[in-house]
């Protein structure tokens, strides 16, 4: 018993401590959206030809399934960030008309 205490204490300052001095990393998110791909989306494209391009949409509503939403962010010290954010409507199979919101002031 008398080993134990001290054992149990260690430990516990040795959990303390690694937690005080935990790094916090830049975790990018969602998909990634690179300005040539971006560039190369023209409507006609098939819901194929897009997946290629792009990967698969992060966001499809069961209840719009003609709209894609395709999102990048950034999670940084606990707060997130919209990196860039594109809203892709089909027409059937084909691409009809693509959106890229204006991101939020800061």
């Amino acid at each position: 018993m008398s080993i134990l205490k001290p054992l149990m204490t260690a430990v516990t300052l040795s959990l303390l401590l690694t937690h005080c001095s935990t790094h916090h990393l830049d975790i990018p998110q969602g998909n990634h959206l690179a300005s040539r791909d971006i560039q190369e989306l023209h409507p006609g494209m098939t819901k194929k030809e897009v997946v290629q391009l792009l990967g698969t949409a992060q966001i499809q509503d069961p209840f719009h399934p003609d709209r894609w939403d395709y999102l990048q962010y950034l999670a940084k010290d606990r707060q997130t960030r919209t990196l860039g954010h594109i809203i892709l409507y089909f027409k059937g199979n084909r691409l009809e008309r693509i959106e890229t919101p204006l991101p939020p002031e800061e």
